[in-house]
């Protein structure tokens, strides 16, 4: 885990995982509210022998969307919450089985290989018990990024 004043969200499993940090709110000097809630952020992938990181856009709202859906997973245990944002940086989508096991199945692209760059397909499995940890990173990451309108 990382240093308990740096932001972030990971999901860590038994040495395995992905942490997100976001790093600063992109401006593009647009006009549109939309172009004004772009979040740079670096994506750190551990899993098996496998080891790298890179940087990705995402919005402010996909952070959101995100924490909202884990809150309904975590009261029904039979439903999925997903991350994915609008640039394909990293996906996860994560389902229950209704009993309190979950399973993320997670692609990870880096872009600036190739113009269709590289992709990192894996799954992590773990509980339930994560789930109250992972809201809270979430929720510190909209308060230091409000949707700006």
């Amino acid at each position: 885990m990382k240093e308990k004043e740096e932001l972030f969200f990971e999901l860590n499993i038994n040495g395995d995982s992905i942490t997100m940090i976001p790093l600063k709110i992109i401006n593009y000097n647009s006009e549109l509210s939309w172009d004004n809630n772009w979040i740079k952020t670096q994506i750190i992938i551990k899993v098996g022998g496998f080891k790298g990181d890179y940087t990705g856009e995402f919005m402010v709202s996909d952070f959101l969307r995100f924490r909202d859906e884990l809150k309904v997973l975590y009261t029904n245990l039979d439903s999925s919450a997903k991350f994915s944002g609008y640039e394909g940086y990293l996906e996860i989508d994560i389902k229950g089985d209704g009993t309190g096991h979950l399973n993320a199945a997670c692609v990870a692209v880096e872009r600036s290989a190739t113009l269709f760059g590289s992709e990192l397909k894996f799954e992590l499995a773990f509980d339930q018990t994560y789930i109250p940890g992972f809201i809270k990173q979430l929720d510190d990451i909209a308060n230091r990024f409000p949707v700006i309108k």
